[in-house]
């Protein structure tokens, strides 16, 4: 059974989707202030500062952090796929330049090794243009992975086909409890979709 869904559509509430009226249409029945899921980090770790001779070293770190800046995607993928990641529970892409839409191979190294990460409860990727593309990889890594609590994909340009996307995910993912994809143009219809896979 999936836990309360709190699906962010905008930058101050939560929308909680009950019911879908008329295909297509959504019906809210009611707004609910959002639901954060805390991580409880005892070490913050900047991306930057755990990159050496090529590697990324998460040993220690369950907070990882990387913002305005490019990331190894092959290395960091390597790093959470090996022991030295296992505690990680939060990762944060923010405004990363180099795993937009015209590298999608690099956010599906990513998303690959997130699919079956023992203890990584928030992902979080924000003003980063993955597109759909981007999207899709960590819908797909994710349509199994009942650990993940929290996932972030704002201001992303997932679009309708990523809103797409991720409704899938939804559909067999019972573990995420906050879903935010604040600032994509999902329309309606990927609104709408989101909506039916969570009721």
């Amino acid at each position: 059974e999936r836990p309360p869904c709190c699906v962010r559509v905008e930058s101050a509430r939560c929308l909680s989707v009950q019911a879908v009226a008329d295909m297509g249409t959504m019906q809210v029945l009611r707004w609910l202030p959002l639901l954060v899921a805390t991580v409880s980090a005892d070490i913050n770790c900047n991306l930057s500062d755990v990159y050496h001779f090529g590697k990324y070293n998460l040993a220690g770190c369950q907070s990882v952090l990387c913002k305005d800046r490019p990331v190894d995607a092959v290395a960091l993928a390597e790093a959470l796929a090996s022991e030295s990641g296992v505690d990680l529970q939060e990762l944060t892409l923010s405004n990363v330049s180099n795993l937009g839409y015209e590298h999608p191979e690099r956010m599906k190294a990513i998303a690959d090794a997130i699919e079956s990460h023992p203890s990584l409860v928030s992902l979080v990727i924000e003003n980063t243009d993955i597109q759909w593309q981007g999207a899709d990889a960590i819908a797909w890594a994710l349509r199994s992975n009942n650990v993940l609590a929290r996932l972030v994909m704002g201001k992303c340009g997932i679009g309708v086909g990523g809103a797409m996307s991720v409704a899938r995910m939804l559909e067999t993912n019972k573990g995420i409890a906050v879903l935010e994809v604040a600032f994509n143009d999902i329309g309606p219809e990927g609104i709408a979709a989101i909506a039916e896979a969570i009721r």
